[in-house]
């Protein structure tokens, strides 16, 4: 009975369909039922992920409206006190929840307690403050002012007329040089000379004494001790040639270079008048110096051999002698007053010359201490009223205390590289201050040629911080450091007097450089006949330092004075001095370090606890529909992120934003 039961069981046809059909439609109810919930998920990750981006742009639209006029944008909060608006803009942005017995295609919810903001970065980190900079100043096109400063320069040759006199000023130097050195050697040729001559006129004296008693039986005496005094005599001859072969050489070497150096310059530099005009000896000037010497010393010995032939009668013999004495004291006294004469009109222009090159140092020394005694501006009394103020920036060593400044660095470790270009020109004596011009003729000339986007930030420092001219009107003219923040960025120094005399020395300096220049152009002709180049040139600098000088006067009243005078109408003021000086003494870690200093000092706000860059993260459940275990078996082939607990999907979204 059973055995027929279950025989019936596995042969009868009745319900197939109805199985068959249950195996077709199950594996597609799942897998539609795994799809719905998987795109359902989808779904919630994109707006998950738009939420927390929500957030983000709602937490940063806090900005900090202190840092605001410097362009600057970051939280005006640290990140956990906005945590609460960022979680509340993520729910707002979520799918709302709707009453009712329907059913919500999505139902997202932030879980609680499962949402963080922290900052990536902030402004104090140089990367992204100097990111902001150009973002702020790429739209006022300040290219453009110091694009149209420059061609100022270049439109008048002024950048190639500088070069010109710096060369024409090292050769100068060169030149001198060697005059000098020629110069001493000429002296001490005539001092070996003259002591020579003296020293001949001396034996000559000696052997009178002799030649008076002479008889055939002193005569061996006599003879022995003339000619250890000639002996003598030779030594000093050789001496006085062995100097005068040395002037000579010296000469060559003087001539050879003017030679080359006008070769170099072409035959139509004005410089060549100037170097056509020193003296060089011709070969003729030391073959009779030396035919000369040598006559003397032939004179002598020709006295000391007539020795050998004295007659039987000394009276005939002393005529014969006084006779050829009188021949040589008289080539000697000739030879004395002729090449003295060349001798000491060569030492009176010399020494002429050294009075106006003395002279012109003094007008140039004139120039630069007035220049140093410029007033500054500081204050009316003498305390120095920001003192407190550089104090913050620099800190205090004595109790350990760090400056805002040091701060900033330390925080950029890449702010701390030293480029070369950071001089600052001190007015000190005459011969550094036209060693400082010509080095800033070096470092303009340089930049001139080539400029890139450092100038954005050169610009920011103009446009955002307050200098020495800027008019009592401007917003930011009232700050902690009144009219001097640019300088301080530029120099860095550490009081209001320093930065200002830096920028007034760099002015002057530059000032210096132009007017020495626009003098070489037009030399004293009355200084080119004394044929000192170098006292050409003291005299191009004397009378550009005086004209420099009147020159920084005016600007720091404000005005505009012309670049070069031939083009009255291409003129410069202060502010577009400082364009030029950032220009040349561009560091960009150094400087971003003084700004953020000096952001600081006037807003009291430390700078790296404002966040500009941050990251949200957030946990927000999607509940679902039908099979949490099938769509879990997703996350192990990589199709989905989603974490499964329980009924529920959480989905971890992070997100990075800044301003």
């Amino acid at each position: 009975m059973k055995y027929r039961q279950l025989k019936r069981f596995f042969v009868s046809n009745k319900g197939s369909v109805s199985i068959y059909l249950i195996v077709i439609i199950v594996p597609i109810f799942i897998f539609h039922a795994v799809f719905i919930d998987y795109a359902r998920v989808k779904l919630a990750e994109r707006e998950s992920e738009m939420a927390v981006k929500s957030g983000l742009r709602s937490v940063l639209a806090g900005f900090d409206l202190a840092l605001q006029p410097y362009g600057i944008y970051a939280l005006k909060d640290e990140p956990l006190q906005a945590n609460q608006l960022f979680g509340e803009m993520i729910k707002q942005n979520l799918t709302p929840e709707y009453k009712g017995s329907y059913l919500q295609l999505l139902d997202e919810r932030l879980k609680e307690n499962n949402y963080s903001l922290k900052s990536v970065y902030s402004i104090a980190n140089q990367t992204v403050f100097h990111q902001q900079v150009l973002e702020e100043m790429k739209y006022l096109a300040p290219l453009q002012y110091t694009l149209e400063l420059v061609n100022k320069f270049k439109k008048t040759e002024t950048t190639t007329q500088l070069s010109e006199s710096k060369q024409f000023i090292e050769n100068a130097d060169v030149l001198e040089k060697l005059l000098e050195e020629r110069n001493d050697k000429l002296d001490d040729a005539w001092s070996k000379a003259s002591d020579f001559l003296n020293q001949t006129e001396a034996n000559i004296v000696e052997l009178d004494k002799k030649v008076i008693n002479i008889t055939n039986d002193n005569k061996n005496e006599i003879k022995s001790s003339a000619e250890q005094l000639y002996t003598n005599l030779s030594d000093d001859f050789k001496d006085s040639l062995a100097v005068l072969d040395e002037a000579e050489e010296e000469n060559r070497q003087l001539n050879n270079e003017k030679n080359r150096l006008t070769a170099a310059s072409g035959t139509g530099d004005s410089s060549n008048e100037i170097f056509n005009q020193l003296l060089i000896y011709d070969i003729n000037y030391f073959s009779l110096y030396r035919t000369e010497l040598s006559k003397t010393l032939a004179g002598y010995h020709g006295l000391i051999t007539k020795l050998d032939n004295i007659p039987t009668s000394a009276s005939n013999y002393s005529d014969v002698y006084k006779q050829d004495k009188a021949v040589l004291i008289q080539q000697i006294q000739s030879f004395r007053q002729k090449q003295g004469n060349i001798e000491n009109q060569r030492q009176q222009t010399h020494t002429e010359t050294k009075l106006k090159k003395s002279e012109q140092k003094n007008k140039l020394n004139q120039a630069l201490s007035a220049a140093k005694n410029t007033n500054q501006s500081c204050s009316i009394i003498g305390a120095d009223p920001y003192k407190p103020q550089y104090q913050m920036l620099k800190g205090d060593s004595t109790i350990g205390s760090i400056g805002l400044y040091d701060k900033y660095q330390n925080y950029n470790v890449n702010s701390n590289l030293i480029n070369p270009n950071e001089q600052v020109f001190e007015l000190e004596s005459d011969e550094v201050t036209r060693k400082s011009s010509m080095n800033w003729i070096d470092q303009f000339s340089s930049k001139a040629a080539d400029f890139r986007d450092e100038l954005y930030l050169n610009e920011y420092a103009l446009n955002k911080f307050s200098y020495r001219t800027l008019k009592s009107d401007s917003p930011i003219a009232n700050r902690s450091l009144k009219n001097q923040e640019v300088e301080y960025i530029l120099y860095g120094l550490s009081s209001c007097s320093a930065n200002y005399s830096a920028a007034y020395g760099e002015m002057f300096v530059m000032f210096l450089a132009i007017r020495t220049m626009e003098a070489l152009l037009k030399p004293q002709n009355k200084l080119f006949s004394i044929g000192s180049p170098l006292l050409v040139f003291l005299a191009a600098a004397a009378e550009g330092a005086l004209e420099a000088l009147s020159d920084m006067n005016q600007l720091l009243k404000g005005e505009s004075v012309a670049i070069i005078k031939k083009s009255p109408n291409l003129t410069i003021d202060y502010k577009q001095l400082l364009r030029i000086f950032l220009l040349l003494h561009h560091n960009e870690g150094r400087m971003m370090s003084r700004m953020q200093a000096l952001i600081e000092l006037e807003t009291a706000e430390p700078l790296e606890k404002k966040a500009t860059y941050i990251q949200g993260s957030a946990v927000i459940s999607l509940r679902l529909w039908f099979i949490p275990s099938l769509l879990k078996s997703l996350n192990v082939v990589g199709i989905s992120d989603c974490k499964i607990i329980k009924n529920s999907c959480e989905i971890h979204k992070t997100a990075v934003i800044a301003y």
